[in-house]
């Protein structure tokens, strides 16, 4: 996939506030999404809160004071005695899906405004928009159409089946 044009980007979450290190790698063709490498700056590196058993009363108040700034603002809620440490790092942090979507936003905006390619290196094949006014106008083949989110916000829909996986990867996580 990264010889077709793909990247891989990796960042932990305590680069985005939270308490937790948590590595995390993403394959991906969204240029915008580069600008989220980064790696462990924080003051607890090498000692950030251990994903293992569940949370106390006094790992919470801890936890709080490794986000910063608080934990109710990484991630809009905060964690109640007894609950699972592994559950709870399992939400992302706001401020990361706030740069995602932002970035989101932003290349649709520019994608909108201008038809060319982004330039950033992930500009392989051009695809055509779906406009029933004018098909002609091209987008870069890592943005999806418009039309795409339409189904996923109007239709209805019931999970029929999911995977269970027995051990995760490794190397992706």
């Amino acid at each position: 996939m990264l010889a077709l044009g793909c990247a891989l980007t990796e960042f932990p979450f305590c680069s985005f506030g939270s308490g937790f290190m948590k590595p995390s790698k993403w394959l991906h063709n969204k240029p915008w999404l580069l600008g989220l490498e980064s790696r462990c700056d924080c003051s607890y590196r090498g000692r950030h809160f251990v994903l293992e058993g569940s949370f106390t009363r006094t790992g919470i108040a801890e936890f709080d004071k490794r986000c910063q700034p608080d934990c109710f603002s990484v991630y809009g809620e905060n964690p109640r005695p007894g609950e699972a440490l592994s559950a709870f790092s399992a939400v992302y942090p706001l401020p990361l899906c706030d740069k995602m979507s932002r970035g989101s936003a932003a290349a649709h905006k520019r994608l909108s405004a201008d038809t060319g390619l982004l330039g950033i290196g992930l500009h392989r094949r051009p695809a055509l928009v779906a406009n029933s006014v004018d098909r002609s106008v091209l987008r870069a083949w890592f943005e999806d159409s418009d039309w795409v989110a339409d189904p996923c916000e109007t239709l209805q829909y019931k999970e029929l089946f999911r995977y269970r996986f027995k051990k995760g990867v490794s190397s992706m996580c």
